[in-house]
């Protein structure tokens, strides 16, 4: 774990103090990334049309388009953190996660990976009962499954 409490010349936390960060930031610009080219362009014959895909990659492009300028902040700027932990294990478990279920998504089936998602997510955040992790996730998956599938019509794989 880097020594959040070393500071470097200029008064400037060391850049090791912020690797968690960095993580989660480049983690982010992948995911985002790979929706807008995966996305499909869902493009119809009327000409003022902008395609079903445009508000995801829009959004997409805002996330990769902060999450740049928060990284240049971190990498250039350095701000002292102060006593917050350098590392945000609960967003980098989440982060991970969701890279490696994102190609897994469409061979395994979206209800089983969202309750793997929000197991994993909940119990990086520190929830440890296995009675609230269980519920929390059957409730959470079945509620996105209806939303999507039954009430959005979005194909769910």
């Amino acid at each position: 774990m880097a020594d959040v409490g070393a500071v470097s010349v200029g008064g400037r936390a060391p850049l090791t103090a912020y690797l968690g960060e960095v993580a989660v930031l480049l983690g982010l610009m992948v995911v985002a990334t790979a929706f807008i080219v995966e996305a499909p362009t869902g493009r119809s014959y009327a000409p003022t049309d902008l395609g079903s895909a445009f508000f995801p990659r829009m959004v997409a492009g805002i996330m990769i388009g902060l999450s740049l300028v928060r990284l240049v902040v971190v990498v250039w700027a350095r701000p002292h953190p102060g006593e917050r932990d350098a590392v945000h294990w609960p967003m980098l478990a989440t982060m991970w996660v969701a890279i490696v279920a994102y190609p897994l998504l469409w061979e395994v089936g979206f209800v089983p990976l969202t309750v793997v998602f929000v197991l994993v997510t909940m119990a990086a955040a520190g929830v440890r009962s296995w009675k609230t992790l269980a519920l929390s996730a059957a409730i959470y998956t079945a509620g996105a499954f209806y939303v999507f599938d039954r009430i959005l019509n979005v194909p769910l794989p």
